[in-house]
């Protein structure tokens, strides 16, 4: 999906790779390897990151955490709730 820039002033987050690499730091320090060379986290927060990269303005979001080691669950778990915060998505509880 390419990369689409949110209209001026409408007071939303603009994700670029800049913000995105923000967001998940760990896929800065693996920006040189393939996604197939990822972890299980790593490439739930790249399929995230390059979602956020459209700027969509909803985020639907299922089973974000299956098979997550419990430390990539937290940090996942992170953005996801940064996200709501946003108006993004929407989180049961």
């Amino acid at each position: 999906m390419p990369a689409r820039k949110r209209k001026a002033n409408d007071g939303s987050i603009n994700w670029d790779l800049e913000k995105i690499y923000e967001s998940f730091p760990v896929l800065k320090e693996q920006e040189k390897n393939l996604g197939t060379q990822l972890s299980g986290g790593q490439q739930q927060m790249l399929a995230i990151g390059r979602a956020l990269m459209t700027n969509p303005e909803f985020l639907p979001m299922d089973e974000s955490f299956e098979g997550l080691a419990p430390v990539i669950i937290d940090q996942v778990g992170e953005i996801v709730i940064k996200l709501k915060e946003a108006g993004l998505s929407h989180i049961d509880g």
